[in-house]
């Protein structure tokens, strides 16, 4: 189920991927998350967000600086809900350490990009 549904947000973010405008990371993000905000094929508020990142990517292509900034928020992001459900578990997380793994670091806000796009 779920190689379908990422087939599905890649699919999307390839149609997503020519109403990106903009000439920056930020305006390029804010008008994909409009275009997935509301894309009938695909009703999950979470792929809708992945397919907006995603558009994002491929416009930019791997190997660009800006390409790879997205991956590592990313993949900052998917690591911090690792770290939430492996709480919400009772697991033990030193969240002050991975935390200071990102300090420094530049951050796009994706997250809030995407609460600003509703």
């Amino acid at each position: 189920m779920e190689d379908q549904m990422m087939a599905k947000v890649s699919m999307v973010a390839s149609m997503i991927k020519v109403e990106v405008t903009g000439d920056t990371l930020t305006e390029k993000l804010k008008s994909a998350m409009k275009a997935a905000r509301n894309h009938w094929a695909i009703t999950d508020e979470d792929m809708r967000f992945r397919t907006a990142v995603g558009a994002v990517m491929l416009v930019y292509g791997q190997g660009s600086d800006e390409y790879d900034q997205l991956l590592a928020e990313v993949q900052a992001l998917a690591k911090f809900n690792a770290a939430i459900r492996a709480a919400e578990a009772g697991v033990s997380v030193d969240f002050a350490a991975l935390a200071s793994e990102y300090e420094g670091k530049p951050v796009i806000g994706l997250l809030k990009l995407w609460d600003e796009s509703k």
